[in-house]
């Protein structure tokens, strides 16, 4: 089963929230969400990745866009920000992908709330399992400052 999560850093904090796949295939971000201080320490940050990640990759029926709000709206407002807007301006994100093979670290490049995120460069592939809690957050760290570029 492949598990997906995102991971943004802002001066202010981070946050963790899930990826769930909806019944056609689209992921869309989802709960659990955690917040956590920017100052978290390495340990903190990766058992808190590692406890979401495992709570993802759950399908959701499509949602119906005429009623529901954009994702990244309710994003928002599972990690405590009015907009998306606001979440994401000046954020850091690197996007996780658990799959047969390992552990997929994609950091991303914000082009704003308008226009979203972006793969920059490429990945950094763990192979094997889930790293343990100090050894992931670390390298979340890692690809997080690759976001910074």
């Amino acid at each position: 089963m492949i598990r997906m999560m995102a991971v943004y850093a802002r001066n202010d904090c981070i946050v963790i929230t899930a990826s769930a796949v909806t019944s056609i295939g689209l992921w869309l971000e989802s709960a659990p969400c955690i917040r956590l201080a920017p100052t978290a320490s390495d340990h903190d940050l990766g058992a808190a990745a590692r406890s979401i990640l495992a709570r993802s990759g759950q399908e959701i029926p499509q949602p119906d866009w005429k009623v529901t709000p954009p994702p990244g709206e309710r994003t928002a407002e599972r990690a405590g920000f009015r907009s998306w807007e606001s979440l994401v301006r000046g954020a850091l994100l690197v996007e996780v992908e658990r799959n047969a093979e390992g552990v997929v670290l994609q950091p991303m490049r914000n082009r704003g709330p308008k226009s979203g995120f972006e793969a920059l460069g490429p990945p950094i592939a763990l192979s094997g399992d889930i790293p343990e809690a100090r050894e992931f957050g670390a390298r979340l760290r890692e690809a997080l400052k690759r976001s910074a570029t």
